[in-house]
């Protein structure tokens, strides 16, 4: 098994195109070891890469026994940790369906929509930092107890008190941070959709893009897109959060784990079963209007000329 030691060769040393070696220049890599770590979204988000630049390099790679996604393992081994069917999938020459960014978050964690990745990397920062605090707050009370556990004074009792209010705090914090997450990731696909949908059509209230009743009812296909369940329902815990913060009857519809009338909880688990969606979701709305544009382009073009 090649080791982590023999990858610091340039890239310059496999047989890749004159494009595909100025694309992951242009993005920074330097070294063979670069690139194994990277994974086949990453690659095409942030380096641009094309389907048949990825077979190149994955091509180049599989000659020297080496894959995309690859780690080091406890005794200093490259090793694969993305599917090699997934990254077959990608470069086939056929064009990925939604259903296959699906897999490729779950798996890889690629991002077919970047401001995802934004949103999760400032939610990973704050969540670290609470847990840490929660932690440190936590240990903090069980060392206290432990050295006045016998009959407390009473100002030993206001001390822990106090303890016991910044554990609670963190808590009450954590969650919020969890909230902020789902808040976070609906603004910025409602944003988006605005953005795409302005650009693409002329709207006569665009103000009005982000009423669900008026969406349906200018763009009825937006309602039949892949994924378009999970949208809904993360636009639907958005507006529980913002509003009495428990679920809603149209909440409590989208999923079993939702209890009308109960205080909203569980929002970790909730976002996983549903970013996965995301990717897939907006890959198939900007491909929708796409067509939907063209479409309507060609039916405002004036009989007997041609769409230029």
């Amino acid at each position: 098994m090649m080791q982590e030691s023999d990858l610091d060769q340039p890239i310059e040393t496999l047989e890749l195109s004159v494009a595909t070696y100025n694309m992951l220049r242009n993005g920074g890599a330097q070294t063979i070891n670069d690139l194994v770590r990277l994974t086949p979204i990453q690659l095409i988000n942030n380096f641009q890469l094309r389907r048949k630049h990825l077979r190149n390099l994955v091509g180049a790679l599989a000659e020297l026994g080496l894959s995309l996604g690859m780690t080091v393992d406890s005794n200093g081994n490259l090793v694969h940790t993305i599917d090699q069917h997934d990254i077959e999938s990608l470069i086939r020459e056929k064009e990925a369906t939604p259903a296959d960014y699906v897999d490729w978050y779950r798996h890889s964690h690629g991002y077919a929509f970047p401001p995802q990745a934004q949103v999760e990397k400032l939610f990973g920062v704050l969540s670290r930092v609470l847990n840490e605090r929660f932690a440190h707050d936590r240990q903090h009370v069980t060392e206290f107890e432990a050295k006045h556990s016998e009959a407390k004074s009473y100002e030993a009792w206001k001390d822990l008190c106090v303890l016991e209010g910044d554990v609670k705090d963190d808590e009450e914090l954590l969650e919020l941070a969890g909230e902020m997450h789902v808040i976070g990731l609906y603004s910025v696909i409602e944003r988006e959709r605005i953005r795409v949908l302005s650009s693409t059509f002329q709207i006569a209230q665009p103000e009005r893009l982000c009423d669900l009743e008026y969406l349906s009812s200018e763009f009825p296909w937006v309602g039949s897109l892949f994924g378009g369940d999970a949208i809904r329902e993360i636009m639907f815990i958005n507006s529980c959060l913002r509003s009495t913060g428990r679920v809603s009857k149209e909440l409590s519809r989208c999923h079993p784990s939702w209890i009308e009338s109960e205080r909203i909880t569980g929002l970790g688990e909730a976002y996983k079963r549903l970013a996965p969606y995301v990717g897939a979701y907006w890959v198939d709305f900007v491909r929708k209007c796409k067509e939907e544009g063209t479409q309507t382009n060609h039916s405002d073009t004036p009989s007997g000329e041609s769409a230029q």
